[in-house]
Formats: C-alpha cells, structure tokens, sequence
C-alpha cells in the first residue's frame, strides 16, 4: 500500500478553479484500478489551502495514476500553475 498526504496552498483568487480541478481529478481517480481512496479537503479557516489523501494498491498503481490524462490535466496543467506551495509525503503502512 502506498499513501499519499498533500497540501496545496492556493494563489489568492484562485480557489475555486482549484476546487473543480480536484473534484475532477478525485472523480476520475477513483475509477482507477489501483485506487483504494482518494479524498479531497478544503481547509475551514484556511479557503485557499486544500488537502489530499490518496491510498494505492502499491507503487505501480500510483506511479500509472500519475501517468492519466486527468492528472496532467487537473494537476500538472490545471493546480500547480495556480499554487503558491506544494508539500506531498508519500509513506507506506507500518502495519504492512
């Protein structure tokens, strides 16, 4: 199992493009077959950051999530460019 937390902060006036990319994305990814979760959060008290945590069957399932359409699209082309800041932490389970 391989799981992902990241933390995106937003450019101000940005937000709600930001939104509909992570909702697309969070859609389409959950239809992959080695996507066990795949959650999105907004911040309450902080509007322009949102969060991710995302769970695959093992690294050869996130490796092909990040090779879709959707994540050049509503990542690579649609959140980056509009970020101030990125933090990702990829871990394993300890309990396997």
């Amino acid at each position: 199992m391989i799981c992902l937390a990241v933390t995106y902060e937003i450019r101000p006036g940005n937000e709600e493009a930001a939104a509909e990319h992570f909702r697309s994305l969070a859609e389409a990814s959950r239809q992959e077959p080695g996507c066990v979760e795949f959650a999105v959060h907004r911040v309450i008290a902080e509007p322009r950051t949102f969060f991710l945590f995302e769970r695959y069957v093992d690294a050869a399932a996130f490796d092909a999530h990040r090779q879709t359409p959707h994540f050049d699209r509503h990542v690579l082309r649609g959140v980056r460019p509009i970020a101030d800041s990125r933090v990702a932490l990829v871990g394993e389970p300890l309990d396997g």
